[in-house]
């Protein structure tokens, strides 16, 4: 199953950095002990997450996997789960500010979600209603859930590529740290589906038009953060041809835009700082220039790892070992 692929790398790295995690592993669950505690719920959870559970029982100590995360054992989610239905029933939800649509409950709790990933109040969570198909969500104190990984697979394999790439590190102090920027570009990369952070400042502190003789024009825009700048590229007839993005001037980011039938776009998009990660989006264009997303193909070092539909119905998208976690689920 991929998700022990990815998850089991994790484990290496912090294997080979003698981490206090290697340490502090519990033993995984017998798959009686699991659903003895498990059968309680009011829901089953899907099988992939079992096999976590089957391989560890969380870490003890609250001892950090990832960021400030530690994975949760089991009894700890079920308390959690629990004591997060309680104070649900007293939420008083926030009413809507700026015209925005107004929220309800269940933006910021639902009975079908169950914490997997946890630090103080802070929670990733998997709606089990949606079963092997959930995204991850994440949620942070009384703040409404956003999806924060298209699914535990991609969260896992996010993780796995922040550690690998130093977006995750042990600082001097030896304190598990984090480059949020480097680590946020990989999240997006991998989740098309999740939800973006937006940046501080988008309005640039200057701009620059240069108008070469074919007609194609290059805009360079300059932000306040030192070296951050962006090229956009236009063609003769004003259509978009590419965009090269760029932090304490190296080139972190490249797309290029092709235009394959009247009101159409493919952006291939290559981000630059050694993940040889390339996503190709194709969409239709918008009467008001924005894109409508309707297939994903995400490619690492030239192989494909994920190819999405999105014209197709929620419950018909291709989301890889399905079959496999429906069967095993079965099996349970």
């Amino acid at each position: 199953m991929t998700v022990l692929k990815h998850f089991n790398a994790i484990l290496d790295w912090h294997r080979q950095q003698k981490s206090p995690v290697s340490k502090n592993l519990r033993p995984g669950l017998a798959p009686e002990k699991f659903q003895n505690k498990a059968k309680h719920l009011p829901f089953t959870l899907p099988s992939e997450l079992k096999s976590l559970y089957f391989l560890h029982d969380g870490i003890k100590d609250n001892v950090p996997l990832f960021n400030s995360f530690t994975f949760l054992t089991f009894n700890d989610a079920i308390a959690e789960y629990e004591l997060a239905c309680e104070m649900a029933e007293e939420f008083e939800v926030p009413e809507s500010q700026d015209g925005k649509k107004a929220p309800k409950l269940e933006d910021y709790w639902k009975s079908t979600w169950f914490p997997v990933f946890g630090f103080q109040g802070d929670y990733y969570l998997i709606d089990t209603a949606k079963g092997s198909r959930s995204p991850v969500y994440g949620r942070s104190g009384e703040e409404a859930a956003v999806v924060w990984y298209d699914s535990l697979e991609k969260m896992l394999l996010t993780i796995r590529t922040c550690f690998e790439k130093g977006a995750y590190f042990y600082d001097d102090d030896e304190i598990l740290s984090e480059d949020h920027e480097k680590a946020n570009s990989i999240r997006e990369q991998i989740n098309s589906k999740a939800f973006k952070l937006e940046v501080q400042s988008r309005e640039p502190s200057r701009q620059e038009l240069d108008e070469q003789p074919d007609g194609t024009k290059r805009l360079t825009s300059w932000f306040e953060e030192e070296g951050h700048y962006i090229e956009q590229f236009y063609g003769p007839d004003q259509r978009k041809i590419g965009q090269s993005e760029y932090y304490q001037g190296e080139l972190m980011r490249r797309d290029a835009y092709e235009y394959p039938a009247p009101g159409e776009v493919e952006i291939t998009s290559e981000n630059l700082m050694g993940m040889m990660m390339t996503t190709k989006t194709r969409g239709k264009i918008q009467p008001d220039g924005s894109v409508e997303t309707t297939h994903v193909q995400t490619f690492m070092q030239g192989q494909m790892l994920f190819e999405q539909d999105l014209t197709k119905p929620f419950d018909e998208l291709d989301w890889g070992d399905d079959d496999e976690d429906e069967d095993e689920d079965e099996e349970a």
